[in-house]
């Protein structure tokens, strides 16, 4: 990661607020997990590659530290294809911290499902664990600890999920499948905003440069699929997509918000009711 230039936290309204971030050593996660720094947030990174997310974590620590005895950033291994991998990544958090403010459904897996009519049930059976069970379950747990906690339900909580496009245009079957599912979780739970002061919203990047993606340019179909993406002018910054994420947690107008991140419209809003997105009010402080 970059260095980046420091000079305070940025007022966003999450300062000292609890944020865990699955898939948080590398691509969107780790761009979120910066802005939320620097904003004066306190940091969980979640991922399964240890060595990139403790590296992360040491460098916040020595740019955005504050005073906390208990340390603003940590980092918990996982494997999010296990169910009781996600119980041990929020207990982990709630034992340090004693809460969490924000969740960040952000790890997925994909690899094209070029091995779809291979009939690999394995694979599509993990891509579905990784990219929505591990969601529904980090969301259900989360919930449940803001509100067994009574001081904490007027504080509420903010969920955001990472989708994709494919949920709107799959280029691959399963991958894309396990993405809309993400939207229509994130829409049903739109009400939790009134029953529970807690605001579940989604992101839909276009495609981008991430690990995840760049990975699979070994295989000649998703390769061949990139680069006519990259021709046609249809990829976003990692940036971006992070500047999506953090409009998601921090516009407290958004509930049940499906926002879009694409090359020429940018962030927007997409609204179902005229199936058209509609240009979103943001950077208001580009971090």
């Amino acid at each position: 990661m970059a260095p980046a230039s420091h000079t305070g936290p940025i007022n966003l309204g999450i300062a000292r607020r609890v944020c865990l971030v699955t898939g948080g050593a590398s691509g969107f996660g780790a761009a979120l997990a910066e802005k939320l720094a620097r904003a004066g947030a306190i940091v969980a990174i979640a991922d399964r590659n240890e060595e990139l997310g403790r590296k992360l974590v040491q460098e916040f620590e020595e740019r955005y530290a504050g005073e906390l005895d208990i340390g603003f950033f940590m980092f918990i291994k996982v494997d999010l294809s296990k169910l009781d991998e996600v119980k041990r990544m929020v207990d982990a958090v709630v034992r340090r911290y004693g809460t969490i403010d924000v969740l960040v459904n952000n790890a997925g897996i994909g690899d094209g499902d070029t091995w779809f009519q291979q009939g690999n049930s394995q694979r599509w059976v993990e891509t579905f664990g990784v990219n929505i069970h591990a969601a529904i379950y980090a969301t259900q747990l989360v919930i449940n600890e803001i509100w067994k906690q009574p001081e904490r339900q007027n504080r509420g909580g903010v969920v955001v999920n990472t989708a994709s496009m494919a949920a709107f245009d799959p280029p691959a079957p399963v991958y894309g499948a396990t993405k809309a599912a993400v939207v229509a979780f994130t829409r049903a739970l739109a009400s939790l905003a009134k029953s529970h002061n807690i605001r579940v919203n989604c992101v839909c990047p276009a495609a981008s440069p991430t690990p995840l993606l760049l990975s699979g340019m070994n295989q000649p179909q998703l390769k061949e699929t990139y680069e006519k993406f990259l021709k046609g002018g249809w990829t976003v910054p990692v940036d971006l997509v992070a500047e999506g994420l953090l409009y998601a947690i921090v516009d407290t107008t958004l509930a049940g918000a499906v926002i879009r991140v694409l090359p020429k419209n940018g962030i927007e809003l997409y609204d179902y009711k005229i199936s058209k997105g509609v240009k979103a009010e943001w950077p208001r402080q580009k971090l």
